[in-house]
């Protein structure tokens, strides 16, 4: 049977207790509240971090200068930041949302509902009101929280770029202690440090030291994870010139370098004298339980020529005109190793002397080596026969040593080499063809052989140029020919070039 619902009246005793309990209300649900937004937010950071059956991680950064992922310091960890931030902000939005829909369907409900009169809206307009103040209680709580999180993220911030600087400085002093300097043989570019290809991908990097690529490790694009300190085997990889980018010898930055430039006149036995060099290297450490080889295929292929040539008992071939490559070659004994780069450029070069300024090599603090053809030398060779002449003309140097060298240290001057600094090799080449002369005027040690340029052949001014123009000078005889062992003035001379590395026999 159907009862007619009357309308009754205001309940002023229920509105009463509901003014009263408004404080109340407020209160608890606004901390409530505040809990809903506080574990709406950890949610949204857990899944902006990857986090969670609702994750939304952002992919890792790849940079767009380089084929490697981003250090996590240098970018991706405030971009990180400000994802989570806005998930998290996001995710609160729509606890809030819910939180109105839940609070309005229980005291707000149609005039149609049956029990309209059952709920109280004052209850629901405070709690309404709770959300706003719950929520901006939680973003003051969390805007703490992060602020914290931002000072503990700058704190690792400072710290990772301490260390990684330090790891940059300590890997550079150790180059710097062990004599460790390395010069492209192609382009002749000092390289303060090489560019590695990626042993994954075979995509090049050109600097992978510790930086915004990677502390102890770069990860390149493919995933693969590179050494970035030659301490930590970056040496192992393949490396090359950040310059040109040819490929550099291998486990190149390893050991010293002992950069050889070959200085002379075309024609004056400069070839000659580094084959005799490397021969005599390869002898003097088979003896001593060590070992010389090649460093690249480049000088392989040149060193197996070598061999040829000296089996055939005939002389090497004049270096042509234009850019050569220098010729690299392991030196190891024990633990102990090192790498002599020789440097062999056209004697036209020194000839003219402005082409020198290409050969940046030279700036390398080498131990220069100048060679002096004793027949190109006027004095000597008028005090040689018609027959002589005659004979030695097509091995002779088209140019005075002299004026060679005076054009040779006017272009390094230019180039502000301060050769005052270096050692400097002068090397009397074909002492067998001149044989005679050398015995009539003992010539032999380094002394004597200063003295006969000095006095008898009338070098004084190529003398007091060498000694004015270099920290010291040596001077040696080395024979023009292959066959069998090297002269005694080329082992001397390995010996000279040697001296205070720790790889000498």
């Amino acid at each position: 049977m159907y009862i007619p619902v009357t309308p009754r009246g205001p309940d002023w005793q229920r509105i009463g207790t509901s003014f009263a309990a408004v404080p109340f209300v407020l209160i608890g649900c606004t901390l409530f509240e505040a809990v809903v937004a506080i574990r709406a937010y950890a949610i949204g950071m857990a899944a902006g971090l990857g986090i969670g059956r609702t994750a939304e991680p952002l992919a890792p950064r790849l940079s767009t200068e380089q084929p490697a992922y981003v250090q996590y310091l240098f970018g991706p960890v405030w971009r990180d930041v400000l994802h989570t931030i806005k998930i998290a902000t996001q995710r609160q939005a729509k606890a809030a949302e819910a939180e109105q829909k839940r609070i309005r369907r229980k005291h707000f409900p149609g005039q149609d509902d049956e029990l309209v009169d059952s709920r109280n809206r004052i209850v629901g307009f405070t709690m309404l009101v709770s959300i706003v103040t719950g929520f901006l209680l939680a973003a003051v709580l969390l805007s703490v929280v992060l602020a914290i999180q931002a000072l503990v993220i700058g704190i690792l911030w400072a710290v990772g770029i301490v260390v990684i600087y330090s790891l940059r400085l300590i890997d550079s002093a150790l180059l710097i202690v062990r004599g460790i300097r390395i010069t492209c043989t192609h382009c002749y570019h000092r390289v303060p440090y090489p560019g590695y290809y990626c042993d994954g991908c075979g995509n090049q990097h050109r600097d992978i030291r510790p930086g915004r690529y990677g502390m102890l490790h770069r990860t390149c694009k493919c995933g693969h994870r590179m050494p970035t300190l030659l301490m930590l085997g970056s040496y192992r990889m393949r490396a090359f010139c950040p310059h040109c980018g040819q490929d550099l010898p291998s486990h190149v930055g390893r050991s010293a370098e002992i950069v050889v430039p070959v200085l002379g006149a075309s024609g004056a036995g400069k070839t000659q004298f580094l084959a005799a060099v490397s021969i005599a290297l390869d002898e003097k450490f088979s003896r001593t339980d060590g070992s010389m080889r090649p460093a690249d295929a480049h000088s392989e292929a040149w060193y197996r020529q070598v061999g040829d040539i000296r089996a055939r008992g005939t002389t090497v071939t004049k270096t042509p005109p234009g850019p050569q490559r220098g010729v690299s070659l392991w030196l190891e004994r024990g633990r102990r190793s090192a790498r002599v780069v020789l440097f062999d450029a056209a004697g036209e070069l020194f000839g003219r002397g402005d082409g020198i300024r290409d050969l940046l090599y030279l700036r390398a603090k080498p131990a220069y080596v100048f060679i002096v053809d004793p027949l190109s030398v006027p004095t000597l060779w008028a005090s040689l026969s018609a027959g002589d002449r005659a004979r030695l003309e097509p091995v002779r140097a088209a140019e005075s040593p002299e004026t060679v060298f005076e054009h040779t240290i006017d272009a390094l001057h230019e180039m502000r080499v301060r050769t005052r600094n270096t050692r400097m090799a002068v090397v009397v080449s074909k002492a067998d063809l001149i044989a005679p002369q050398l015995t009539a005027a003992q010539v032999g040690d380094s002394d004597s052989i200063r003295t006969w340029l000095d006095g008898p052949l009338e070098q004084g001014n190529l003398v007091r140029s060498i000694d004015l123009n270099s920290a010291s000078a040596r001077f040696f005889l080395v024979d023009a020919r292959l066959a069998g062992h090297p002269s005694a003035g080329v082992n001397t001379f390995v010996d000279w070039l040697l001296d205070g590395w720790e790889v000498r026999p």
